[in-house]
């Protein structure tokens, strides 16, 4: 088992971005086929453990993700170009229900609410990137923007009435062969080439810029160097706040 430790933090301020620097332990291969992810346990400082296991149908598409509580997800697939979302509670009433359509490249591009009239429009660069997200309620449009260079997202805007919100990213030079955040699967554009190594929030109000949070991330890898594991810690801790681990079919 392989791990990357932090170590030796160093922060320095120039104008409005923080860049920090950490050391790495240990490194890992490149060459690597990911297995189905068939669960994921977050667990937090702050909420109890959250797992949710996951079954897929013939074609290696997700079917169901059962969480520990009794709510889960099921995924319905009536045609090439549509997949829907129904999220049940543990007495199997339906909560919520999204139909997503998708593009010729499989990815979301309109996501729709059932007994809603909210709607969720993505869009993506030319090598398949997700680099902005406009949500439309009640006559209302919120939008947010990415920005992506060398396969790595590594700015994200959101602007509000009153607050500019924005995260800034910075990565490991270590190749990401697993879209974690998505359940291993790229339904909103293609994953980051590399693993996360730092995320800062930063907020504008009145020309005022303020880093909100900054957070580090290390990883824990199984013998087919796949992470089976993901700390995030805030910039002055050396014990994670949050952890997530994940495990494969293989």
């Amino acid at each position: 088992m392989q791990k990357i430790l932090l170590k030796n933090r160093c922060w320095a301020i120039f104008c409005c971005s923080v860049l920090l620097w950490a050391g790495i332990s240990c490194s890992k291969s490149d060459t690597v086929t990911p297995c189905l992810l068939n669960s994921v346990i977050t667990q937090s400082d702050s909420l109890p453990a959250i797992r949710g296991d996951i079954t897929y149908d013939f074609l290696d598409r997700i079917e169901r993700i059962q969480f520990a509580g009794g709510n889960f997800w099921q995924y319905d697939y009536p045609n090439s170009s549509t997949i829907i979302a129904n999220n049940f509670d543990a007495n199997e009433i339906l909560l919520q229900r999204t139909y997503y359509v998708l593009n010729q490249l499989n990815y979301v591009k309109i996501a729709t609410y059932e007994n809603s009239t909210a709607q969720t429009t993505y869009e993506y660069n030319t090598n398949g990137y997700l680099i902005k997200t406009n949500h439309t309620e009640n006559g209302e449009t919120n939008s947010i923007t990415r920005t992506i260079e060398n396969g790595n997202i590594v700015l994200l805007v959101q602007p509000t009435d009153s607050i500019l919100y924005r995260e800034t990213y910075d990565y490991y030079d270590m190749s990401n062969n697993f879209n974690l955040d998505d359940y291993g699967r790229n339904l909103f554009g293609k994953a980051n080439t590399n693993l996360l190594r730092q995320r800062v929030f930063l907020q504008t109000q009145n020309m005022q810029t303020d880093t909100a949070a900054i957070w580090l991330y290390s990883y824990t890898f199984d013998e087919n160097n796949q992470v089976i594991e993901q700390q995030i810690y805030t910039q002055n801790s050396l014990i994670p706040f949050k952890s997530i681990s994940y495990g494969y079919d293989c």
